[in-house]
């Protein structure tokens, strides 16, 4: 369970430190790079720490462990056949046809079928979207202009869904807990991501602000912890659940105002006169 809440809790939202840089003008500098990298980095352990926290944490009924092997071997099997092979190909013919909604609809069926295919054999739909995802990233500038309208509808989903998981009452009756994993969280991963892009050679002002930035609990945490836990009937594990969507929500809410003191570390973006 330790390991569970950690890996959940271990997560940063790569979108808000996405717009963060932008707003510094850091994107392409190499303090951005360094921790945009750190952030996508969380981003693709998604995946295998699925795939490892369903063997470790069995909640729920869940297939044979051959199965899930079988499912394993399939499913990077595939990643790399789609990439190398099928997605390339018909990419191609879609171009073809001069009609860019077959593109979204082509990334839409892969995805959804991944994601079937992943959650029959007890991994997740998350997984076998990831998967989906690496499986089109050799062809990413002629996919991702063609879904990025989906993206902000998707979030809106996303974040709807979120809300109406999120319990008010239970901040009122487990204040100290949500408190503290909160601050804790936020603290602990903000000195750890700090220290780590100090050690690399980032200037310490700039490796503080960075810090700040990745010590968020984003949204791939709320994706981990309701694999994890959604199908347990145990109270104590459905509790942990709620613990680690109330942290995340709340650390959405807060972030306005890490953004603002990751700021006062950040470098200041120079104006450009004309």
């Amino acid at each position: 369970l330790g390991l569970a809440l950690g890996a959940c809790l271990a997560m940063s939202s790569s979108l808000v430190i996405l717009r963060a840089l932008d707003e510094h003008r850091l994107r392409g500098k190499e303090e951005g790079q360094m921790a945009l990298g750190m952030s996508l980095a969380q981003d693709v352990a998604l995946g295998p720490m699925l795939v490892a926290l369903s063997f470790i944490l069995p909640v729920g009924p869940r297939p044979a462990s051959w199965i899930m092997a079988l499912g394993i071997v399939g499913l990077l099997s595939g990643t790399v056949l789609l990439r190398l092979m099928l997605v390339p190909a018909l990419l191609a013919r879609v171009r073809q046809s001069q009609v860019s909604e077959l593109q979204v609809a082509l990334a839409v069926a892969v995805a959804l079928g991944a994601a079937w295919a992943t959650k029959t054999v007890g991994l997740g739909e998350a997984v076998g979207a990831f998967c989906a995802g690496l499986a089109f990233g050799r062809d990413r500038q002629t996919v991702a202009p063609a879904v990025e309208p989906l993206q902000g509808l998707t979030a809106i989903f996303f974040f709807a869904a979120t809300g109406l998981l999120f319990s008010p009452t239970f901040v009122g009756t487990h204040p100290l807990a949500v408190v503290g994993m909160l601050l804790g969280s936020i603290l602990l991963k903000s000195a750890i991501a700090s220290f780590a892009l100090r050690l690399v050679g980032m200037p310490l002002r700039s490796a503080i602000g960075c810090g700040l930035l990745l010590g968020n609990v984003g949204e791939f945490s709320i994706i981990l912890a309701g694999n994890l836990f959604t199908g347990s009937t145990d109270p104590a594990l459905r509790e942990l659940h709620q613990l680690i969507l109330t942290t995340c929500v709340l650390s959405f809410l807060g972030m306005p105002a890490v953004t603002w003191l990751a700021g006062r570390f950040l470098p200041r973006p120079r104006s450009v006169l004309i």
